[in-house]
């Protein structure tokens, strides 16, 4: 009784083991093992090569699931060959039945508590072992999971090759196991991080941004093409001089006839040296070097790149006909990762968001509406990507200025408008004693 017992507990834990290593090779993140053969881990060296390759990975898997089908099916035929039999000639001797009513029994309670001991201590308690503990659960189980590769490795491949060729037959192209997340999972895995203290708030929300900078064009946070100061070629130089050292720039545009046509970039640095040493000198065309162009919906993320690749600070910002739409720089774009930072094209003192009371702000009419909405909850329904735009395509015209607009929940009154463009709005949460039937334009009424 003794050895059937004690046979039966290893067939449990048999099954243990293939559940732990397979929750194990999925959960476990790859840096962290690489993290630990680079320090010289013998184990993590042994299971590296197999989580790198996606084909070694679906292998490993099989491996668990053939080992647990095994140990299942061996558990409840000698469970029942042995404990069954034995339970059977307990019952006969104790309640005087036939061996048909006896055995009967005896396969049903058996068949119950080999399937609760398998659940419990086969299933459920190495998966939490191995989903608390990926990466010691994983590298503990490397060596027996190298063993059972090199014995069950003919039958794996076997029926490997039999899935893939069903796959074939109904036209479905197998999928491999790999340690690849969607940005939907990085997202949750970064706020449960969060919510588990591994994260500071900033931290949270710095890795988000970084996550939806692929989200974001360039058109929705370059700097709007009427606000680009750029330089005329033909000008003389003792006047484009004087616009330099009167601009805040180091960096300007050059462009021939009309801004559309820009022709490069100078630095006010390369210029201002130049003139110092050669006052007499006519021409700024070899102190040009090349622009770099980029369409207005491409990522963010993509304009950092091709700014890294070319050793740019700034790229045009065109539309699909070629025209000149706007500049992003550098540091607009790292705006998105760090929050706002200084940026030259940024003009000093420029209106940003301010708080004025409770549920009462002053904002900056170039804000962009996926930031006023994080800030305020407003659902904004439109094309615009800033609330400039936002505002004019709801009055249907260009503002003149003192407009009010009031939409879920709150009331927006439109400040100052510069060249058709709003600058500044006053934003408020509407009280329950305002009125909140529907959005409303109101023109030429102060907000109280």
């Amino acid at each position: 009784m003794s050895l059937v017992l004690l046979f039966l507990i290893i067939l449990i834990l048999i099954n243990a083991l293939y559940v732990a290593a397979e929750f194990a090779a999925v959960g476990v993140r790859h840096t962290q093992v690489k993290s630990y053969a680079d320090n010289g881990d013998a184990l993590a060296k042994k299971l590296l090569p197999i989580l790198d390759n996606p084909l070694s990975l679906d292998r490993y898997i099989a491996c668990c699931q053939v080992g647990i089908t095994l140990s299942s099916l061996v558990l409840g035929a000698f469970g029942q060959l042995t404990l069954g039999v034995m339970l059977g000639d307990l019952i006969i001797v104790l309640f005087d039945t036939t061996p048909a009513q006896a055995y009967s029994a005896s396969s049903l309670i058996t068949l119950f508590l080999l399937t609760a001991a398998q659940v419990i201590f086969g299933e459920l308690l190495p998966k939490s072992i191995a989903l608390q503990f990926p990466i010691k659960t994983a590298l503990w189980t490397v060596i027996p999971m190298r063993w059972s590769l090199k014995v069950l490795g003919p039958f794996i491949t076997f029926l490997n090759g039999s899935g893939a060729l069903l796959l074939k037959l109904i036209k479905i192209q197998p999928a491999h196991h790999g340690h690849v997340h969607s940005p939907q999972e990085i997202a949750m895995l970064i706020a449960e991080s969060r919510d588990g203290g591994y994260l500071e708030e900033e931290e949270f929300k710095r890795l988000n941004q970084a996550l939806t900078l692929s989200s974001k064009t360039a058109h929705q946070i370059m700097v709007p093409r009427q606000e680009i100061r750029a330089i005329d070629i033909e000008l003389p130089i003792a006047e484009i001089v004087k616009n330099l050292v009167d601009s805040p720039y180091t960096r300007l545009p050059v462009y021939r006839d009309s801004i559309d046509k820009v022709i490069g970039v100078v630095r006010v640095k390369d210029l201002v040296t130049k003139y110092s040493r050669e006052e007499t000198f006519s021409s700024i065309d070899e102190l040009i070097t090349p622009v770099t162009l980029v369409p207005e919906s491409i990522s963010a993320e993509r304009v950092l790149t091709l700014l890294r690749e070319k050793g740019a600070h700034q790229a045009l910002v065109v539309d699909e006909h070629g025209s000149l739409k706007g500049l992003i720089t550098l540091e607009d774009v790292l705006s998105e990762l760090f929050g706002e930072i200084a940026d030259e094209f940024k003009v000093k003192g420029e209106a940003n968001f301010e708080a004025l009371g409770p549920d009462r702000f002053r904002v900056p009419g170039k804000i962009r509406l996926d930031h006023l909405a994080s800030k305020t909850g407003i659902d904004f329904q439109g094309d615009a990507d800033t609330l400039s735009g936002y505002l004019v395509e709801k009055l249907g015209y260009l503002p003149k200025g003192k407009e009010i607009l009031e939409v879920d929940g709150w009331r927006i009154r439109i400040e100052k408008v510069k060249n058709h463009v709003v600058t500044t709005a006053v934003i408020r949460k509407l009280k329950s004693s305002d009125n909140l039937s529907e959005p409303v334009l109101i023109p030429e009424v102060q907000d109280k």
